[in-house]
């Protein structure tokens, strides 16, 4: 009986000891050394006189150490004022060692060509905690390229650099940037974004002479306003004619920086312009594919193209927003655009005819939804609209739901309040048909925009869950089912290959209901949150686009902002026997 308990004391004993261990190290000091005392406070008062000892040091000193006593003590010079034992434990010292600060007295050497991000080597995501933090792995020009591959291979990382830029720019600085030459760093995935639209913009096949390209900047970060201003440089090192343009102000947001950006005397020598937000990247044939609509039929004013998702797998909620928007564009805008010739401007990746644009009233930021503001005004001038659907440009949704929430508020407040501001301008309007007028009051606003929200809230998430508690509540089921069960199924028109999703869809509808309901009635009672622009997030996989031959490429996953950078305007002087382009990034 007594061995077991034994045993048990000893193992319990090992295990105590072993935890302790982790904890302890070996200490070892030499005669001569120079150490830290642990004191409580109270002791402390024996070698010197504090007049609070609450806020004394925990270890006290300098002092010397005179001798050896065993090999766990030692014996310290202690002031002769003192009144304990110069003997301590080795547990309680602590060695001194001598901080040596090296001070550089020359600036570090610049190189004559500013560095530039030539290609992405690798992406990563880095979690902190609940934030999500994009990095890039970039080679830099000026670097030879053997360096980088072994640097690469060997996983020796120079610098990490996520989005905290101002203590990027703060510790090293743009001129230190050149002394890494042959070094790889981990960028801010934002401004890589903007650097490949305005590559792809630049990219587009279209005569150099007959192209301008107007980037206009609205970001606040001196650090990305710096790349971006570098990037057009080079840029135009190559002959292409582009211009970067920024604000004093950020007032009006986008509305307010096309409005800027369309005073330049330059642009009245254009005759269209397209417009691409900062995370989209139109194919090289983008120009030839809608510009002859244009050219070729003077009613029309804006030829609108599809958008393409590039993240569409990367999580289920993409895949929902992605049924949703493919109805948007494969029925609703298909639809009216060959039934009346209208539908609302979607902000990017459209054509516009200047002179349409200056017979509307130009852009106005009296709402959130300027480019529905636009279309609607210009519909109204008796102009008239073309959808391409096999024109697709390439472009991110928001993976995060946060974002998504932010994005849903401003496409559901804008287009209450605007039909708020709007409505007695389109029923006095005289240049265009009763049917037209009905078709964009009935249609276009209250059923898609307006009532469709409220009675998908009201109906799922009110009347369907009140009838489980209160029985006197009876829903006829073609109510319930039928006309459920239809408007779900044209939902997946669209994206056939989401058919399988259509319950979780139901389901992220119903919840996103909510949200849009209470966006709409602040639209319409143009309450405090009417005109609120929060920029959406996102995490950009359309930084990195799967070639066909490189069809096992890592889906890179990086930060950016949907309208930070507002866009990037093309635009074309042309003879008369030549069509012209604006193209809007």
């Amino acid at each position: 009986m007594h061995e077991p308990i034994r045993q048990h004391l000893l193992r319990a004993h090992q295990c105590q000891k072993t935890q302790v261990d982790k904890q302890r190290a070996e200490r070892s000091f030499a005669i001569g050394d120079k150490v830290f005392v642990k004191m409580q406070p109270y002791v402390q008062s024996f070698v010197v006189h504090r007049v609070n000892h609450k806020l004394a040091f925990k270890f006290h000193g300098l002092y010397l150490t005179i001798a050896t006593i065993g090999d766990i003590a030692y014996r310290l010079e202690l002031p002769d004022s003192s009144k304990i034992h110069p003997d301590f434990h080795v547990l309680q010292l602590e060695k001194y060692i001598l901080l040596v600060t090296q001070v550089q007295t020359s600036l570090p050497h610049v190189d004559d060509e500013f560095q530039i991000p030539l290609k992405f080597l690798r992406r990563r995501v880095h979690h902190v905690g609940s934030k999500t933090i994009p990095r890039v792995l970039v080679e830099w020009s000026c670097s030879p390229s053997a360096d980088v591959r072994r640097g690469f291979i060997e996983g020796n990382i120079s610098l990490f650099y996520g989005l905290e830029t101002s203590h990027f720019s703060r510790t090293m600085g743009w001129a230190g940037m050149s002394s890494f030459s042959k070094k790889r760093l981990w960028f801010s995935a934002r401004t890589m974004s903007v650097c490949l639209s305005i590559g792809a913009v630049c990219g587009l096949s279209w005569p150099s002479d007959r192209l301008v390209v107007q980037v206009l900047d609205d970001s606040t970060d001196p650090l990305v306003k710096e790349m971006v201003r570098m990037e057009c440089e080079r840029w135009a090192h190559k002959g292409i004619n582009i211009t970067y343009q920024i604000r004093e102000d950020r007032k009006g947001y986008k509305a307010g920086a096309l409005k800027a950006g369309m005073k330049h005397g330059y642009v009245r020598e254009c005759e269209y312009m397209v417009i691409f937000d900062a995370d989209f990247q139109p194919d090289p044939d983008f120009l030839h594919r809608t510009i002859p609509y244009l050219h070729h039929n003077p009613e029309i004013a804006l030829v609108q193209a599809r958008w393409r998702f590039v993240n569409a797998d990367e999580c289920l909620m993409t895949r929902m927003q992605e049924m949703s928007l493919d109805y948007h564009f494969k029925v609703e805008q298909e639809v009216s655009s060959s039934v009346c010739a209208f539908f609302g401007f979607n902000g990017t990746a459209g054509v516009w005819r200047i002179a349409a644009v200056n017979e509307a009233g130009g852009w106005k930021d009296r709402t959130t939804v300027e480019d529905m503001d636009l279309a609607i005004r210009a519909s109204l001038k008796g102009w008239k609209f073309v959808y391409l659907g096999d024109v697709q440009v390439k472009s991110e949704l928001p993976s995060t739901f946060k974002a998504f929430r932010f994005q849903q508020h401003r496409w559901s407040c804008g287009p209450a309040n605007l039909f708020r501001k709007m409505l007695v301008e389109i029923v006095t309007n005289k240049k265009v048909t009763i049917w037209k007028k009905f078709h964009v009051i009935y249609n276009f606003f209250l059923v898609r925009k307006i009532v469709a929200h409220i009675v998908t809230f009201t109906f799922y998430c009110i009347i369907i869950p009140t009838t489980i508690f209160v029985p006197e509540v009876h829903i006829p089921k073609w109510g319930c089912v039928y006309i459920p069960t239809i408007i779900t199924l044209l939902n997946s028109v669209g994206t056939p290959r989401s058919f399988h999703l259509l319950f979780f869809w139901i389901l992220f509808e119903n919840v996103m209901s909510l949200h849009r309901t209470k966006a709409t009635l602040i639209g319409l009672l143009e309450a405090g949150r009417a005109n609120e622009w929060v920029v959406t997030e996102k995490l950009g996989s359309a930084m990195k686009m799967k070639s066909a031959n490189k069809a096992s490429a890592r889906k890179s996953f990086m930060r950016m902002w949907e309208s930070e950078y507002v866009p990037v305007v093309m635009g074309s002087r042309m003879s008369a026997s030549k069509s012209n382009v604006i193209l809007i990034v």
